[in-house]
């Protein structure tokens, strides 16, 4: 078995550290936080925006040209497939908050559906 180690950038700061990230010895993975990237910008899940596009853009090359495989969270407008044909070799379907969110709807369900019964 062989441990993978991966860390996650999600400011404009730690696009612009990438190749020093990358080149870290034991780094084998960056895992890009998209909407993360699009907050520390100052537009929080506008992936429309030219510079929050071009700052996304930016983070994957610089990921593609290190020594460390590219992973992120599917990001809104793009499909899995296209994120594999352009380098990524681990994309996340879902984002945590949209895990919680759908949690805390079907408890709220439950909750309201037994309140219902009685």
């Amino acid at each position: 078995v062989h441990l993978k180690v991966m860390v996650q950038v999600e400011t404009l700061r730690g696009v612009d550290s990438i190749p020093e990230i990358a080149a870290v010895p034991g780094i084998d993975g960056v895992f890009l936080g998209p909407l993360d990237l699009s907050c520390s910008v100052g537009k929080m899940g506008n992936f429309d925006d030219q510079e929050v596009s071009s700052l996304i853009r930016r983070a994957e090359n610089a990921v593609k040209e290190s020594p460390a495989f590219l992973a992120s969270f599917r990001a809104p407008g793009r499909t899995v497939k296209d994120m594999f044909d352009s380098g990524y070799s681990l994309v996340c379907g879902c984002v945590d908050l949209g895990l919680l969110r759908e949690a805390a709807k079907e408890d709220a369900r439950i909750g309201l559906d037994a309140m219902d019964e009685r």
